[in-house]
């Protein structure tokens, strides 16, 4: 699920299988190009009952679409 923090920024938890890796990204419009997103690192998750959180920046915009997308 997705939470405000405190400072801002947001709180995003994820499960998964356990090793996977995956990069957060974002576009600002549903047919723009993906992107990175900055400050950001790689994801690993920890199992399906162990969700991982990734905190994304307070400087995200409103309307910013996110996604993981599996590394190889």
């Amino acid at each position: 699920g997705l939470s405000a923090r405190i400072d801002g920024s947001w709180a995003l938890r994820v499960a998964g299988i356990g090793g996977g890796r995956y990069q957060v990204e974002q576009r600002t419009q549903l047919s723009g190009t993906w992107s990175p997103v900055p400050g950001v690192p790689e994801v690993l998750t920890e199992g399906t009952t162990v969700p991982t959180s990734i905190v994304l920046p307070a400087n995200a915009s409103p309307g910013l679409f996110i996604r993981l997308r599996k590394l190889e």
